[in-house]
């Protein structure tokens, strides 16, 4: 059930000024009538911290402390299958099934293909990259002139 009418129940989709404080949450709209966004993995959940005017405060699943409008629609509850991540596969086979294809290291591979590649006998490889050459471990990716920074009260890292 969701809209104005509907009580702060379990599986009940409310805009978030009328959910009550402290009550997990999950995909939640970031931007009102667009639809949900955040939270949606299985097991995942995001808490509804306090309110700031007309925006409510939401702890996000990393940690980041953020400000949604009033007006955005979230679910009550938890996502279902917190499980999810143990599930053993058992054969390469059974994950090809899903579509998903050998991940070759980029060490081993020739250095017209990877930044990583090449080297006579086995080379360490040196900083981690990507295929492009971006870095890929540390590597802000996040853009700083983001309108959008002024929502985040408090990051992942501190």
């Amino acid at each position: 059930m969701s809209g104005s009418k509907a009580a702060p129940e379990v599986g009940n989709a409310l805009f978030l000024k009328d959910i009550p404080l402290g009550t997990t949450v999950h995909n939640i709209e970031m931007k009102p009538g667009k639809g949900g966004s955040i939270a949606r993995s299985a097991g995942s959940y995001a808490q509804l911290t306090s309110r700031d005017g007309r925006y409510a405060v939401i702890t996000m699943p990393s940690g980041e402390n953020r400000l949604i409008l009033g007006e955005c629609i979230a679910t009550i509850g938890v996502v279902s299958n917190a499980e999810h991540n143990l599930q053993v596969s058992g054969k390469a086979g059974r994950t090809r099934w899903l579509g998903r294809k050998p991940r070759v290291r980029g060490v081993a591979m020739n250095p017209v293909d990877h930044p990583m590649g090449g080297g006579e006998g086995r080379q360490s490889g040196g900083l981690p990259r990507s295929r492009k050459g971006t870095p890929a471990k540390g590597y802000k990716t996040r853009h700083p002139k983001n309108s959008s920074n002024r929502f985040i009260l408090e990051r992942r890292k501190k």
